[in-house]
């Protein structure tokens, strides 16, 4: 008989949301380790049902097992229940670091960039694609590489949210760090990988690399090609920094100190899920 569930894909998760479920069905909303960076929003997270109407034993901070019901769109999660003793921040999730094979690639935190040959292609091509990095290389004022450009695209995906205003900005403080050799980096992959900054691509001690970074959709590929299309030329040229506004979306291993610092920052701004500003 063949197998009808070919691509079935297991999690484990922490608990963010267990208490708000609109329609009263017992769902919770989970932060799955390796698809859901610290930057997402709690509110952007799927809700999940849970077996046998488990939510009522299941609380804030909770670790979980579950599967994505619809394999590796990994949208539609389902918790079949908490693991006792395991909650966030504890010694859990170095547990997991010792598993090996594919969830020890999840904790990859090293600032050395992932080799290309370790993710797959972005198969970026066509007009549009070929116009958008026009734009990029307008901003920056010099031409961008392909392997800059494709670095570009990942960490847009993996910081932002679909606001196509919030991309665009994200972008364009990645272009102003590489323009202005920040940290003393002169190129996208540079800034990108430099230490204790883009968390969603090089991780936490907890969390590695957001799956929205090692393996991004073609709808998200899209939509931030558009976002740089199209509202990149009037982005900030300014902004250095960006931070989540979201408190819950600041896990293990984040600073929400962070978040308070650029909040009271002048001249920052919040665009989406995300504050703006020059660190001073």
């Amino acid at each position: 008989m063949r197998n009808p569930y070919p691509k079935f894909v297991w999690f484990f998760g922490i608990v963010a949301d267990a208490s708000s479920d609109p329609l009263k069905l017992g769902r919770v909303r989970v932060r799955v380790v390796g698809f859901h960076p610290s930057l997402i929003n709690t509110q952007d997270l799927p809700w999940a049902p849970v077996l046998n109407g488990g939510a009522a034993r299941i609380s804030n901070g909770q670790m979980v097992l579950g599967f994505f019901m619809d394999g590796e769109e990994a949208q539609q999660p389902c918790v079949l229940g908490t693991i006792s003793g395991a909650v966030s921040g504890t010694g859990f999730f170095e547990l997991l670091r010792r598993v090996g094979g594919s969830i020890n690639s999840l904790f990859k935190t090293s600032s050395d960039p992932i080799p290309r040959e370790d993710l797959p292609s972005l198969q970026l091509g066509g007009e549009k694609n070929k116009l958008a990095k026009i734009e990029a290389e307008k901003f920056l004022g010099r031409p961008i590489t392909d392997e800059e450009w494709e670095e570009l695209i990942r960490t847009t995906i993996a910081e932002a949210s679909s606001d196509s205003k919030e991309q665009a900005q994200v972008a364009a403080v990645i272009l102003n760090r590489t323009r202005s050799k920040f940290g003393g980096k002169d190129t996208v992959t540079g800034v990108v990988y430099a230490n204790n900054q883009f968390q969603a691509v090089t991780g936490t001690k907890y969390i590695g690399p957001s799956v929205n970074y090692t393996n991004p959709t073609q709808a998200q590929i899209a939509s931030v090609t558009n976002s740089i299309l199209t509202r990149l030329s009037t982005a900030n040229k300014d902004w250095l920094n960006f931070t989540a506004l979201d408190t819950a979306a600041y896990g293990p291993g984040t600073n929400l100190g962070y978040r308070t610092k650029a909040l009271n920052t002048p001249g920052s701004e919040r665009i989406g899920g995300t504050i703006f500003f020059t660190e001073r």
